[in-house]
């Protein structure tokens, strides 16, 4: 399956799934009005009941009653309609993807060796960058990649780490370790127009530095990648891993003598 079929499949999966939640999402709605009935004769049972017409007018029970249906009513509207769909079947569809997705990465991109969507870069290895300073509270990412283009040998993952209420990192974190030595100033330098041109068309912004034979790289960027999430999603996946891993070097060799 190349990357063209791949959205194509999960395009067409996507707005099935989308549409029963839709229909879920409506009968809800339609619920709505005798759920808001039930309410109604529920206030005005414990109304009487306990004769809270010592306190307050029987009309704000009725006030009360259309309040908590509009509320309701809002809250539905406000969520997405691939909520309604049955857990289970939408882990069952990302599961099915992420299979679907390394069969296609390792047909388009023969470089890459490994593929654990579920596994990350470990913080140690995060840290030994220098780039970041700040100490973690929750370490999060997914999709480690490990690979080699000649002398190069490269592990990246999507990682989003946090110090409480403060965002450290998100994006893609990679490691680079090569063979042959190069400064990684010059390299950055000789390629600055291709990584000036990445940062602008992702909203990205392209950190590196260099200890001994190892470079480390990191890729600010806001979202989530490698997901079918959305169609926008499904749509970028062949952007996104071919942009990232040309970045890192495997077609464009921008870390590469």
């Amino acid at each position: 399956m190349n990357a063209q079929e791949l959205q194509k499949k999960y395009l067409t999966t996507y707005h099935r799934l989308k549409n029963i939640g839709v229909r879920n999402k409506l009968f809800l709605l339609l619920m709505m009005l005798p759920g808001t009935l039930s309410v109604y004769y529920f206030l005005n049972t414990e109304y009487y009941f306990h004769h809270w017409d010592r306190f307050m007018p029987h009309s704000e029970i009725i006030v009360l009653s259309i309040a908590v249906g509009i509320i309701s009513i809002l809250t539905l509207l406000l969520m997405k309609s691939f909520s309604f769909v049955n857990s289970r079947r939408v882990n069952t569809y990302k599961r099915i993807f992420k299979k679907d997705f390394i069969d296609c990465v390792s047909n388009e991109i023969p470089e890459i060796d490994e593929y654990i969507y579920y596994q990350k870069i470990h913080p140690q290895t995060f840290y030994d960058s220098n780039l970041f300073k700040s100490k973690y509270s929750d370490y999060v990412g997914d999709d480690w990649i490990k690979g080699r283009y000649d002398e190069i040998y490269f592990e990246m993952c999507e990682l989003h780490v946090f110090n409480l209420f403060k965002n450290v990192f998100s994006g893609i974190f990679a490691k680079i370790s090569i063979i042959t030595p190069i400064g990684i100033t010059d390299s950055i330098a000789k390629n600055k127009d291709y990584i000036t041109d990445f940062e602008a068309k992702h909203k990205a912004e392209v950190l590196a530095s260099q200890r001994q034979d190892e470079i480390f790289v990191a890729i600010k960027m806001d979202g989530e990648f490698f997901e079918a999430d959305n169609p926008k999603m499904i749509k970028s996946v062949e952007e996104n891993i071919l942009g990232h891993i040309n970045l890192l070097g495997t077609k464009q060799k921008v870390y590469a003598v």
